[in-house]
């Protein structure tokens, strides 16, 4: 036993000369803290703990925890002895320190780090203690013995599922049902999404669930599965014998007895019933372990897992060949999500191998739209694995699928047309080898010269039965709204307001009543009882102009919008010489109106005087002058002048700025104002006008009437120009990396060389594209020279 350590002054005095300076005012300030805290939070001084008779340096012990992450984090990666340099030879080290750390320094930690723990939660962390003895012995509980036991390698905690693993490998009815339920919500998007990383024998044990031989380790499959039929009694056996499924497989990766083989005789009994019937329960089963799986393998956190699993590539391959569309449908889109994290070369079966293939050709040559696009996609997948380049290249070589996919391209099917192309770039890039098979395939590299101007209108209604394309229109600015504008009344109680008004003009309360007429208008005076009648006069010939429908048969009352948009052309005589120049000021509900008074009252008055006058010269054209404040003078036909007013004038947005002046200066400042700007305008001079037929000559001078329109002037579509762009990507590929290539596309060096100059998405490409050409010509030329004096040989 060791003896107790005396203390040594002068070890203490050379180690306070070798410590820096900041650590020791640091460790000062710590202390103070800390004894602080004890005084505030139990009302007891801090006494310094010893151990094997020498003081603790508690900051340092403090330091060294806080660095770690806090005692939260060191307790649960276990890192007491590790990271404190805590040497292995000393019993119960780690929990003497944990326990020292606990007593001393666990509550301040907690106070520094986020705030002083709640009295009333006090009692749940470190139990009921008494309060005089709270602040020296207070630790949290744990649920491992005081025991410095060496942790094997064996003895791991088992992993978060291990429940789930254990309910499914009981059988027990109530136990399955219940795990599958537990993974059916944990597929589904949400806050718990299982990670087959952390459990991948639960693919195993579904796939084995319903009778598919499983290689599981520590297990004998064949036992397994006698014990779940007995216990479930689910006939999976038979399930599968009459799902359609090839002899070979069947015999190979079903469980069944050594009695019980697939006869031919039984094929006939096989396509009686194609309706996948979910009200029986194996058939359920089997529903809900494939949907299971289907789920996980959009989580890109488990496609690594479920491409490497055998198992599950098992379970695909037997449903893509069944004969019900439902398991199909659901066991190709799993297919389609995890092949490109699936190695062929890691295959080694060689009836998975074969079973593989055949299934991806059958799909290719079928006339399933479905089944076309998921096996397209598939083999997309397969091209994203670099080592699957050799037996991909072999196999598609072999089967003449280059040949059956460029056919695909000429249906008028646009999502079969993209897919298609989306497969090609994937397996352009992969080299040399897939570029050469692409480029001898007959006629593709024209089809794929074609595509470049292509257009997603071409295909037409029906070619775009499968995709949905979403147009997203521009911003589109609101005009201004005053926002303290009130509730409109409707126009008979306006016109009752009006009269109320007429007849009590002597009276005070004429201010209150003309109010609701107009929330725009100032406050009536008896100095402004004219525009009072000129406004009076303005509602009456609105609700004429609006309120037609009144005097029908069934006399229904059809409110109007309250007059706001008021006329400001200026009254003016032919000659322009009167100096009293006055606004219209009638006011009316919507720029339409406002438009049909000006023609009528003032646009038609003066054409009908310019006619009296010139009746002697038939040749002399009424021009008209516009009369709106700050506009130009210039000399307007009828119909000119009545298309300048609705373009500028008559806008709803230049309405509505002109109102919101009148609401900041009042209806008077503001007729003052646009008075004196008419009269600067006129002052500055008249326009000297246009010719008669200026507008003519202005088209033609600009337009070009003669020049076709432009194929490269078209505005591309999404979908025109995902086609035309994956082309262009397919051509630069095949012009790097294949010869055949190449040659073939000097043909057509001209009209790439149009296109690269052109605005479309897959100009920069197609000029990528001639680069290639121009510079790997004269590099095959060499080589063929070569080779020439050999063959001659």
């Amino acid at each position: 036993m060791l003896a107790r350590k005396r203390r040594n002054l002068k070890d203490e005095y050379v180690q306070f000369l070798s410590t820096p300076v900041e650590k020791r005012l640091k460790a000062n300030q710590f202390y103070e803290n800390l004894r602080h805290f004890y005084r505030r939070k139990w009302g007891c001084s801090l006494r310094i703990p010893y151990a094997n008779g020498k003081e603790l340096d508690l900051y340092e012990l403090y330091d060294a925890v806080i660095s770690l992450g806090g005692w939260q984090k060191v307790t649960n990666f276990d890192r007491w002895g590790k990271k404190l340099s805590i040497s292995e030879n000393i019993q119960m080290a780690e929990h003497a320190v944990r326990i020292i750390y606990m007593q001393y320094l666990c509550k301040f930690e907690q106070n520094e780090s986020g705030g002083d723990i709640v009295e009333e939660h006090e009692n749940e962390l470190i139990g009921i203690r008494s309060a005089r003895l709270k602040g020296m012995i207070a630790m949290p509980s744990y649920s491992e013995p005081p025991m410095s036991v060496f942790r094997s390698s064996d003895n791991f905690p088992p992993l978060d599922f291990h429940k789930l693993v254990f309910s499914l490998l009981s059988g027990l009815p109530n136990e399955v049902v219940f795990a599958l339920n537990v993974l059916t919500i944990m597929s589904h998007p949400g806050p718990f999404v299982l990670n087959f990383e952390n459990c991948p024998n639960i693919i195993d044990l579904l796939v084995s669930l319903i009778g598919i031989k499983v290689d599981l380790l520590g297990a004998a499959p064949s036992n397994l599965y006698k014990w779940w039929e007995e216990t479930s009694n689910y006939d999976f056996t038979k399930f599968w014998k009459y799902s359609g499924i090839d002899e070979g497989i069947f015999n190979s990766w079903i469980f069944s007895s050594e009695q019980e083989t697939m006869k031919l005789s039984s094929l006939s009994e096989i396509y009686k019933d194609d309706n996948f019937d979910l009200t029986k329960p194996t058939n359920w089963r089997v529903f809900s372990i494939l949907g299971i799986l289907h789920n996980l393998s959009f989580e890109e956190n488990n496609l690594l897992t479920m491409g490497e699993n055998k198992a599950l590539l098992r379970l695909l391959l037997i449903c893509c060949n069944c004969r019900w569309q439902l398991l199909k449908r659901i066991a190709c889109e799993t297919l389609s999500n995890i092949s490109k994290n699936i190695n062929l070369i890691s295959i080694e079966d060689p009836l998975t191998g074969s079973a593989f293939f055949k299934s991806i050709q059958n799909g290719l040559n079928s006339n399933d739209r479905f089944e076309i696009l998921r096996f397209i996609e598939i083999i997309g997948g397969l091209c994203q694995t670099t080592l699957n380049e050799p037996i991909l290249c072999d196999f598609l070589d072999k089967t003449n699928f280059f040949p059956r996919i460029f056919t695909l391209l000429t249906l008028k099917d646009i999502l079969i047309c993209i897919i298609s192309l989306e497969t090609i770039l994937q397996l352009s890039e992969l080299g040399r080898n897939a570029c050469e098979l692409i480029s001898s395939c007959n006629k593709s590299v024209e089809q794929l010269i074609g595509m470049l101007t292509t257009d997603a209108a071409s295909f037409g209604q029906a070619g775009l039965s499968g995709i949905k394309v979403v147009e997203i229109n521009g911003h589109h600015v609101q005009p201004y709204v005053n926002p303290n504008k009130k509730k409109l009344h409707s126009l008979n109680q306006s016109n009752q307001h009006s009269k109320t008004t007429t007849q009590q003009q002597q009276q005070p309360i004429i201010t209150n009543t003309t109010t609701p007429i107009n929330n725009h208008l100032p406050p009536i005076t008896n100095n402004n009882f004219s525009e009072l009648d000129k406004s009076i006069n303005n509602i009456a010939t609105t609700a004429k102009i609006t309120s037609k429908s009144k005097n029908n048969s069934n006399k229904k009352c059809v409110e109007a919008q309250m007059p706001q948009h008021m006329c400001e052309w200026m009254m003016m005589t032919l000659d322009d010489t009167n100096e009293e120049i006055e606004p219209c000021s009638r006011f009316f509900s919507t720029p339409s109106q406002l438009l049909f008074h000006i023609y009528e009252d003032h646009l038609k008055a003066l054409v009908q005087s310019h006619a009296s006058s010139a009746a002697k010269n038939p040749d002399n054209v009424c021009m008209i002058r516009c009369r709106w404040p700050m506009c130009d003078s210039t000399p307007r036909t009828l119909w000119s002048m009545t298309t300048h007013l609705q373009d500028v004038h008559c806008t709803e947005q230049s309405l509505e700025i002109n109102l919101q002046k009148r609401n900041e200066f009042g209806l008077d400042d503001y007729i003052n104002q646009i008075r004196q700007l008419f009269k600067q305008n006129r002052e500055q001079g008249q326009q000297p006008g246009y010719a008669p037929f200026a507008a003519y000559e202005a088209i033609r001078r600009h337009a070009l009437t003669n020049l076709k329109k432009d194929l490269t002037d078209d505005n591309e579509g999404p979908v025109t120009r995902n086609i035309r762009l994956t082309s262009a990507i397919i051509l630069r590929n095949l012009s790097k990396h294949s010869t055949l290539a190449r040659r073939k596309l000097q043909r057509f060096e001209g009209f790439l060389s149009w296109l690269s100059l052109s605005k479309l998405e897959s100009s920069r490409t197609l000029s990528q594209c001639l680069f290639e050409i121009i510079t790997q010509s004269p590099i095959d030329n060499n080589n063929n020279e070569q080779l020439k004096p050999t063959e001659e040989e």
